[in-house]
């Protein structure tokens, strides 16, 4: 079959003058908007100019061949270009013979069109002459779902299944939504859609040889670019009038620093823990930009009112009292049972505790709960952070130390018998949650989908297994 080559010149050579590596896409060049000939004989369209785009940042130079649909994964395969563009959906049955990367047009419904005035009972659909693209999804739909009674035309190229429907010669179309829509708005009304939306495989994406994962790498890296900085939503609103679906909103998240194993500071001077790598999945997950910003516990809540950041991950506990301020997400830690620590020997009697020095970190629920329960006959200290808690115990200051049992556990564990648990388990609030302001309902639903998300498939229990040794938790739910 002959194919037409057609050079881009796209981004040629590094400063040091050194050729990029030149990479071919195979597409089908028939598929307007997203590829086409233009008047003047020349490949067109969304895809055109999104490869592009892509190569120049991937610094890679790029060509476009035009293959027929209906081979264009064999050919793939045969090593005649390296990747497809050409409006592709990602489906379980294509990922048997060639890899995908990441989508740069969201799942796409099907839908049918019809002449006007045409009526379908799609309940029960039978007698009719329904068109697809050949090797399509819309086409294998048809073949698994509608061939019984009905009469199923598949075609080469899509224009011929319009043409077709436009001659009267089928009765039904099934396609992209995004191909047939300017097909129905251009046909002055006499072509319009009809029955329901049919969800048929998943994004759009590019197709490549499942050897080719450096090739995979570099494009993955590209649409993580313009996805991020709004390049690629901006193109689909030129093209399809739709999104957007990418670009990225940039949430910031306050969290303490200071509190192990939860979030600290670790020995280069970076961000880690539990919340910061639970944050950052969640935030891939809804689709949003996150930075963590250190602040101070006490402060912790005025700061994120203030508007200086917009969430708080910092080990917070859901009380009602912090209810009557903020909103919290659902939870990602269940709740955690507040624990006594003092020194070896030491003995206490806590149904009479008095003259006892007792030590909690400012601002917390055990904080509170100290002053009040155990106010009346002891001396309360309150921390600025927990560490300075955890010293004082250590060296003798005070008598106890109420802290959550998952920040007390590495501290006994880790003081070789020094300091051990005592006394009976409060339970004080209830799980930990993301703390937001009670205007920002859209970001509580987005984290609260995240949050559900990463509980139905494990990777919370993973995480809390990682950095505490406890759980599953959530699996199961």
């Amino acid at each position: 079959m002959k194919k037409l080559l057609l050079t881009m010149a796209l981004a040629a050579f590094a400063s040091t003058g050194f050729a990029a590596d030149k990479v071919r896409f195979g597409t089908e060049g028939a598929y307007a908007p997203w590829n086409f000939m233009d008047d003047s004989g020349k490949l067109a369209g969304f895809e055109i100019e999104l490869g592009a785009e892509l190569c120049r940042r991937a610094e890679l130079e790029c060509e476009f061949v035009v293959n027929e649909w209906d081979s264009i994964i064999p050919n793939l395969m045969a090593g005649n270009y390296d990747v497809i563009m050409a409006g592709m959906s990602v489906t379980d049955k294509r990922k048997e013979t060639i890899m995908f990367s990441d989508e740069y047009y969201p799942a796409d419904p099907s839908r049918y069109a019809a002449a006007k005035g045409d009526e379908f009972d799609f309940d029960n659909l039978k007698g009719k002459k329904i068109g697809a693209q050949g090797a399509t999804v819309q086409a294998a739909y048809l073949e698994a779902n509608l061939k019984a009674g009905n009469t199923i035309k598949l075609y080469e190229k899509p224009d011929q299944s319009v043409a077709d429907l436009a001659a009267g010669n089928i009765d039904l179309l099934l396609a992209d939504d995004s191909f047939l829509k300017p097909v129905v708005d251009g046909s002055a009304g006499n072509i319009v859609f009809v029955g329901p939306g049919v969800q048929i495989g998943g994004g759009v994406a590019l197709g490549m040889r499942p050897k080719d994962t450096e090739l995979a790498g570099k494009m993955n890296a590209a649409l993580a670019d313009v996805k991020k900085d709004g390049t690629l939503d901006k193109m689909i609103q030129e093209f399809f009038k739709k999104g957007p679906f990418y670009k990225t909103e940039t949430v910031r998240f306050g969290t303490e620093g200071a509190y192990a194993p939860w979030n600290f500071m670790d020995d280069s001077g970076k961000l880690a823990g539990f919340e910061i790598e639970l944050g950052a999945e969640l935030c891939k997950r809804a689709s949003l930009s996150c930075e963590f910003v250190v602040n101070e516990w006490d402060s912790i809540i005025p700061n994120l009112i203030a508007g200086n950041y917009d969430g708080i991950m910092a080990g917070m506990s859901v009380t009602d009292e912090r209810k009557k301020t903020i909103n919290f997400s659902e939870e990602y830690y269940p709740a955690d049972p507040s624990l006594f620590a003092a020194a070896k020997g030491d003995k206490f009697d806590f149904d009479n505790l008095k003259g006892v020095k007792i030590g909690a970190q400012g601002a917390t629920v055990q904080a509170a709960y100290l002053e009040a329960n155990l106010k009346e006959g002891n001396t309360i200290k309150l921390y600025e952070k927990p560490d300075q808690s955890v010293a004082d115990l250590a060296a003798g200051n005070i008598d106890l130390l109420l802290a959550d049992g998952s920040f007390l556990d590495p501290v006994v564990e880790g003081s070789g018998g020094m300091l051990v648990y005592t006394g009976p388990k409060v339970q004080i609030g209830g799980g930990v949650a993301v703390g937001m302001r009670q205007k920002d309902s859209d970001l509580a639903d987005k984290m609260n989908a995240a949050i559900a998300e990463v509980k139905k498939d494990g990777t919370l229990d993973k995480l809390i297994k990682e950095f505490f040794k406890k759980g599953p938790f959530y699996a199961a739910e």
